[in-house]
């Protein structure tokens, strides 16, 4: 896994964890900026998530405290 992380930083740790769709839905309900760069993986987040997530093809850079969502399709 590749994490992009602000040139600040030496190292960091990084905690992955499953989470339910809806878990989801709660921490990105708070507010997120939107890194998917897909318009169609874009509408099926939006569909899945019932949140409008706007395709996005902009590099996000992790600051100390920030969270994460990735998905993975397999």
């Amino acid at each position: 896994m590749i994490v992009p992380i602000s040139f600040e930083y030496e190292s960091i740790i990084v905690v992955v964890k499953q989470i339910s769709v809806e878990e989801a839905r709660r921490i990105l309900e708070r507010g997120f900026i939107s890194a998917v760069g897909h318009e169609p993986t874009a509408r099926f987040l939006s569909r899945i998530l019932d949140l409008e997530v706007k395709p996005n093809r902009e590099t996000i850079y992790l600051h100390e405290g920030d969270v994460a969502i990735a998905i993975q399709f397999g």
